[in-house]
This record gives C-alpha cells, sequence and structure tokens, in this order.
C-alpha cells in the first residue's frame, strides 16, 4: 500500500498541471468516470534544467507589462508615496543621532 503524497507533492503536482492546463482535462476525467484523458507531455528545454516557478508564470515581457500596470495603478498614490519615504528618511535619520 503506497503512502499518501505530502502536500508539498500535491501542491507541484496542481502547479504543473496548472501550468500546462491540464487542470480541466482532469475535471472532465473524473466527470465521464469511464474515459480517462491523457495529459500533454511537458515541454523539455534544450538544456535540461527546468525554469523557475516564477519565469514560467511570468515570462520577461509579461513581467514588464504587469509592472508598468502596477507603477500605472500607483500613480493617483505618489504623493502619500513620497511623504511615508520622506517619513522615513527622516526617522532612519534621528535613528543615527540617538547616544
Amino acid at each position: 500500500m503506497r503512502a499518501p503524497p505530502s502536500s508539498r507533492q500535491r501542491y507541484r503536482r496542481f502547479v504543473d498541471d496548472y501550468l500546462h492546463r491540464r487542470l480541466d482535462d482532469k475535471l472532465e476525467a473524473e466527470r465521464n468516470a469511464g474515459r480517462v484523458v491523457e495529459p500533454p507531455a511537458p515541454d523539455e528545454p534544450e538544456n535540461g534544467k527546468r525554469p523557475s516557478l516564477f519565469r514560467r508564470i511570468w515570462p520577461k515581457g509579461k513581467r514588464r507589462e504587469y509592472l508598468r500596470d502596477y507603477l500605472r495603478w500607483l500613480k493617483p498614490l505618489r504623493a502619500a508615496l513620497v511623504f511615508v519615504f520622506v517619513l522615513a528618511l527622516i526617522r532612519a535619520g534621528l535613528e543615527m543621532i540617538e547616544p
């Protein structure tokens, strides 16, 4: 009898299925209990090393697009952000002059 997989193993299997868009296939297979759908084979990189999860989820072009969206979202708050940053600098300066 096999031991149940650890939560880490289940999570990594879920992330792998998510990245290869196999989640819907598994749901369909569960609904149609008699028919099992085989997931597609994952693409292997040329050098044999898998890229990090961060790079697989957000490719470089997408990361820049998300950063631009984030900065656009923060634009109306820039005065408050500058104020908090100035307060942090003042506090750091005051902490340096303590005996």
